[in-house]
């Protein structure tokens, strides 16, 4: 069932997969980065407010993004870096209050703005390392408001009340050894968030989020080597430091944010759609996902002149166990019914139940191989059914058809189903009359007995 389940599974993804290498996008990306070049040359101070802001906007957005829309998307990695994200923001906005020239806070600085990005980066980079995985492990908002708030809190007591977090930046000497290791050290880190990321490729249900990530990763490793090489908190590296965070929060934003928004909304539709298309107790494909896929099987082995064959399954006085036993027992023996031609089945066949006790197949197989399958199920069936309290009441009839060549209109999913119903009409009414046959023998020996 593979096969054709991919059919309907790109019919029902509408994710939105952009290219980031889109002339649009890297217009925008040459434009911003220009435009904030020639601001921080007029007045650095300015720039810095507009690139941080613009990084805590896209951070704060992430967050309320994956914690809005996580009921509907259940999707742990962009729930994890929302969180972190929050915290990378809300260090980065102290960072921007607290940088030379700004005057907002009394406690301000260089070396006090350098080690509230150093904590922010470890944060972000730490997050991308171990994303991957979390991906798959249950985490709830309480865990990580925890985790983050304490980490936040132990930075700015670290920062602002102990006083023992390393210095950064000493203005007669520039950047100290401690900050120009640390900027290699969360490099390696990003370096390994990048390696780990790329080699899990079913990371994200986009690949676009992924490459955003990638890309992201690739100019926040060129905005911390920038910040190893500055003396002037002014400086022309730290300008470029700060214009790859732009771009790295750039494609987060087209990335994850844009994905975030879709993805729920996409996710809610395909689920809508699928409703409507499997069977809700056996999980079978219903009738109108029958016909969807079956078409889809049709065309395709018509182009490649292969065989189709039909199976019409009926369970004989299904009724009687409705009646004798209840309706929770009827559905089980339906739910049973369904396991065992999925197990039996090709994963290439497709497989529906179409009323409330009728199967179909459908299959691209040759004669041989169709009238094993009968035989098998017919097999399988009593042996499974032989050992239950209904075995003398239940059986299941059988109709197939086969089609060596598929040729359109003469061979059309409508008429292989009327075809296979009616064979499977025949075959019930066939072991009607050998009953009734075997009835009347037994009838006509009990009577010479009897005399």
């Amino acid at each position: 069932m593979q096969e054709w389940q991919s059919v309907i599974h790109n019919s029902l993804n509408h994710q939105d997969e952009r290219s980031l290498m889109s002339p649009e996008f890297v217009g925008a990306l040459i434009f911003s980065s220009i435009g904030i070049f020639l601001l921080a040359r007029i007045n650095f101070l300015f720039s810095h407010i507009i690139v941080e802001g613009w990084s805590i906007m896209v951070a704060m957005l992430i967050y309320i993004i994956s914690v809005r829309t996580y009921r509907y998307s259940r999707d742990n990695i962009l729930f994890f870096l929302g969180h972190a994200y929050c915290a990378v923001a809300f260090l980065d906005l102290i960072h921007t209050l607290v940088y030379e020239g700004m005057g907002v806070l009394p406690l301000s600085g260089t070396d006090m703005a350098a080690q509230l990005w150093i904590s922010a980066r470890y944060i972000e980079g730490f997050s991308l390392l171990i994303v991957p995985f979390i991906a798959k492990k249950r985490i709830t908002r309480l865990t990580l408001t925890c985790v983050f708030g304490f980490i936040i809190i132990t930075v700015l007591a670290s920062i602002f009340k102990w006083n023992i977090f390393p210095s950064c930046y000493i203005a007669s000497e520039g950047l100290t050894l401690f900050k120009i290791l640390n900027e290699y050290l969360i490099s390696l880190i990003l370096l390994a968030a990048f390696i780990v990321i790329r080699q899990k490729k079913d990371l994200t249900s986009s690949g676009l989020v992924r490459k955003a990530l990638l890309l992201s990763i690739i100019f926040t490793i060129a905005s911390e080597l920038s910040f190893t090489l500055y003396r002037d908190s002014y400086g022309l590296m730290n300008i470029m430091g700060h214009i790859f965070k732009l771009v790295s929060f750039y494609l987060i934003y087209e990335g994850i944010i844009i994905s975030g928004l879709d993805n729920p909304f996409d996710r809610i539709f395909k689920q809508l759609k699928t409703a409507t298309m499997k069977d809700p107790l056996t999980g079978l494909y219903n009738r109108i996902g029958l016909m969807e896929l079956s078409e889809g099987m049709l065309a395709r082995v018509s182009k490649e002149d292969r065989p189709i064959g039909c199976l019409m399954i009926d369970m004989d006085n299904f009724k009687s166990i409705n009646d004798r036993f209840g309706h929770s027992i009827g559905d089980h023996v339906i739910q049973q019914m369904g396991l065992l031609l999925l197990k039996i089945c090709r994963k290439s066949d497709i497989v529906a139940r179409i009323g409330g006790d009728e199967f179909l197949v459908f299959t691209s197989i040759d004669g041989q191989g169709l009238q094993s399958l009968e035989k098998r199920i017919t097999m399988e069936f009593h042996n499974w059914f032989s050992e239950t309290s209904f075995a003398r009441i239940l059986d299941i009839s059988i109709g197939s058809v086969l089609k060596e060549q598929v040729s359109f209109p003469e061979v059309s999913i409508d008429r292989l189903i009327m075809e296979a119903d009616l064979e499977m009409y025949r075959h019930k009414e066939s072991k009607k009359k050998s009953s009734e046959k075997a009835g009347v023998m037994c009838t006509n020996k009990a009577v010479t007995i009897t005399v």
